[in-house]
């Protein structure tokens, strides 16, 4: 991103160097050393489900293996995903799907993933009857409904500012 090299070591130092602690009924417990997800390999997988069934024994909650899945980074082989995901208990790797509306992954540019709201919002335009609307009408329409459609994926995502441009652009269209 264009900094100086000194400045991105004193982030990375921060960053490499921290670690945590939980603090249980006023006791700390134990050290944490951050990283980027779980390591994917049997072994941690193991612990991972070991985790779930202590879990599932002290809450009384099951975990639904079928509803869950797993995201790999692309430096696995096929052999280890299946390894992993048999150690996982048969759980699924995930591809592309939603959840919640959302997309679980962003493979492509967010603007290929949510570019579905721009044309939904431009469907709906198009379906309005401009001339049967007073300029209040269309007022209350725009902002009640085009308005409201990205919010939710908006609370979630940072969306590019072409495909907010194109949102503004269609909505000043139909004005």
């Amino acid at each position: 991103m264009g900094f100086c090299d000194k400045w991105v070591s004193w982030i990375s130092r921060c960053l490499e160097t921290v670690s945590y602690s939980f603090n249980c009924n006023g006791e700390v417990k134990g050290f944490v050393k951050p990283g980027r997800g779980i390591r994917a390999d049997v072994q941690q997988a193991k612990k991972l489900m070991k985790i779930l069934q202590d879990y599932e024994q002290a809450s009384g909650q099951l975990i639904n293996l079928e509803k869950s899945s797993v995201f790999f980074s692309k430096n696995l082989t096929c052999r280890q995903k299946q390894e992993i995901c048999s150690a996982l208990g048969g759980m699924a790797e995930v591809k592309q799907g939603k959840y919640l509306g959302l997309p679980m992954v962003i493979s492509r540019t967010k603007e290929q993933i949510f570019c579905y709201i721009r044309d939904n919002i431009k469907m709906r335009l198009e379906s309005w009857k401009n001339k049967l609307l007073s300029p209040a009408g269309k007022e209350v329409m725009l902002k009640a409904v085009t308005m409201a459609m990205p919010t939710y994926v908006m609370s979630c995502f940072k969306l590019p500012r072409k495909l907010l441009k194109d949102i503004n652009s269609a909505m000043a269209n139909y004005w």
